[in-house]
This record gives structure tokens, sequence and C-alpha cells, in this order.
């Protein structure tokens, strides 16, 4: 409310308010002092009264008529049997608007599997000339295309995950050795070494030299203190992967040490194991 100095009047208004520094109006319809934003531009009434009001009028807006929806009931008579049986035995629509009661088939259940199976051919043919046209389907990649795409991605994934880039070296390092001697690799790498990837992973970080990291991990290798070329059968290439006969060593001593058997080789228990007699 607000009063007209000029001609003495006093005017009540629905405008906006300022309330605890929040601008507020008040609605036309329910008379509540609401915060702006539950206020469309230029619309005296507040949105909860708006809906309100469409959801009341839907019907009447587009022009159809509202009932009262009907029960349903408790039995029919199917037009091709004339049988008077339950209305469960009856196919029942959705109920729809405008409507007094949802649409009720007037074939019964088994009338209407009975018309399916005899006109099944056609039934389909008509639903397949009904229906859209197929998306076309991708061409088919060959198998080379499909394995330079499965390689990229590890490649990439190995740049991404240290751990799958160890296991994957381990594997491979293991495949490798097994085939040169002539074997093939009938368990999986973590059976082999041994323990899991991040056990491996904690087991060459507590050996890191100083400067060593998995940042600067071409500089590197995994070193098998035992050497693998010392295996003869496929048992001894698997004992010569366990983890505790890996450690990490620069590449430049690694490659100098090659598979020479030194005095550290000799007093491993593993070499003690194998090929002491």
């Amino acid at each position: 409310m607000f009063y007209n100095f000029l001609r003495g009047q006093k005017f009540f208004t629905t405008g906006p308010s300022r309330l605890n520094n929040c601008v507020m109006k008040k609605c036309k319809t329910c008379c509540q002092t609401l915060p702006l934003d539950q206020f469309y531009a230029k619309r005296k009434e507040c949105k909860s009264c708006i809906s309100a009001h469409y959801h009341a009028t839907k019907g009447l807006l587009k022009g159809r008529p509202t009932y009262e929806p009907k029960q349903l009931p408790l039995e029919r008579t199917c037009r091709v049997c004339n049988l008077t049986l339950p209305i469960t035995e009856f196919y029942i629509g959705r109920p729809t608007q405008g409507r007094k009661s949802p649409k009720i088939e007037t074939r019964c259940k088994p009338c209407i599997r009975l018309y399916y199976q005899e006109n099944k051919e056609t039934i389909l043919e008509k639903a397949r000339a009904k229906a859209p046209p197929p998306k076309p389907r991708p061409p088919l990649k060959t198998q080379e295309e499909t394995r330079n795409r499965k390689a990229a991605y590890k490649r990439r994934y190995r740049k991404e995950n240290k751990l799958f880039y160890l296991r994957s070296h381990i594997g491979t390092s293991i495949a490798n050795a097994l085939s040169h001697k002539g074997h093939v690799k009938r368990k999986s790498t973590v059976e082999i070494i041994g323990c899991t990837i991040d056990q491996l992973r904690e087991h060459l970080e507590k050996q890191f030299l100083p400067g060593m990291s998995w940042l600067n991990r071409h500089l590197w290798h995994i070193d098998h203190i035992v050497p693998q070329k010392l295996a003869v059968t496929e048992e001894q290439v698997y004992q010569l992967n366990h983890y505790t006969n890996l450690r990490p060593l620069w590449s430049t001593d690694n490659q100098q040490k090659a598979a020479r058997i030194t005095e550290e080789v000799k007093n491993h228990p593993l070499y003690t194991k194998l090929y002491t007699p």
C-alpha cells in the first residue's frame, strides 16, 4: 500500500516489495507474498497457482470433454466364440483422456491367440510393411583392422596406467622366454610371479636405486637376478620369473651384466636350489 500525497488517496498494489533485502511480490490468487522468482514475467499469479489452474482445466483447454472413469464390468461376451467369460480373459487398453472407460477388446484372449497362429505370416508381413526401414549397418572391419585397433588401444593404455604396463611387460617377457625354449605359456602372469601386480610394484619400489622412478621407466630394466637364459625346462622358466628373482636395474648395468654368472648370482637361493648338485 502507498499514499498519494498530491491527491490524498491510498492505493493497494500487488507489485514488488522488499523484505530482508529480498524482492517480494503478492500473488493475486492465493494472496501470499512470495519471492520474485516464484512468478513468471508480467504475471500477477504465482507459478503454483498457474500450474494448478492449468491442470484443472487441461481437458477443456484442449477441447476434450472430461469424464469420471467408469467401473469395468465383471463379465463380457466374446463376439467370436459367443462365450461369456470374466473380464480378465479380455485385453484391456490403457485409459486415455476423453474416454468414459478404457478400451476393452471384443475378442477373448484364446480367440486372439488362435487367430494369430492361423494368420501368423500375413500379420507379420503387414507389420514388416508398416515398419520403418532398418538402419544401414556399418561395414564389418577386417581382422587386421581389429588387431591394429586393439594394439593402438593397448599402447595408449600402457602410457596412462603403470600397473597395466607392468603386467603386460612381465607377461610378454615370460611368453617370449617360453617360446624360445619351445614351450607355450599355460599359466597366468599373477600365478607365475607368485603375487599380485600391486605387490610386485611395491616389491620393485623398495629396491629402487637413487634417481629411479616410474617417470623414467625407459632408463631402467626389470632384471632377473638369476638370468632367464639358464632355464632349460618349462618349470625352470616359471621359477626364474618368481617375484623374488626380479629387481630394478639401470639399463646400462643390465646390458653389461647380460647372462653372466657372477658371485651375486651364485649366492642367490634360487640358483642354489636349481643348479647346485
